[in-house]
């Protein structure tokens, strides 16, 4: 029974530890937007855009998403955001990249990035 204690407090200990750590890290980013890649603005020229990575060098944030050309980057509002965004394409060789800066006001908006660091926003 003791050795059943020790443990369940250590996973609590542990437990804590790692949520704390957790909480640190969701804080450094004070909301999230979409990052759009659309072909029509330069991306994977006679192809698709199959996955959207980014690093977020203003939050240390980076990661991506495969399926289509859309990716959710956590930002911190009301500032500039250097993004660095890169795209695969179906045909392999098409993968490319940009470097932009983009200054959210909102959590949940749209900033469609084209392929030469141009940038929209809703």
């Amino acid at each position: 029974m003791r050795n059943k204690l020790v443990v369940a407090a250590l996973i609590l200990a542990i437990g804590s530890i790692a949520g704390l750590a957790g909480s640190a890290n969701a804080s450094a980013a004070s909301g999230g937007v979409y990052v759009v890649t659309p072909t029509w603005w330069g991306w994977c020229p006679g192809s698709t855009v199959t996955a959207v990575y980014y690093i977020n060098q203003s939050t240390g944030a980076s990661g991506g998403d495969a399926g289509d050309d859309i990716v959710w980057v956590p930002v911190h509002l009301n500032t500039a955001n250097e993004l660095t965004v890169t795209v695969k394409c179906r045909a392999a060789w098409e993968s490319s990249a940009t470097y932009t800066f983009i200054r959210p006001t909102r959590t949940d908006q749209a900033w469609f990035i084209g392929a030469g660091g141009e940038t929209w926003h809703n």
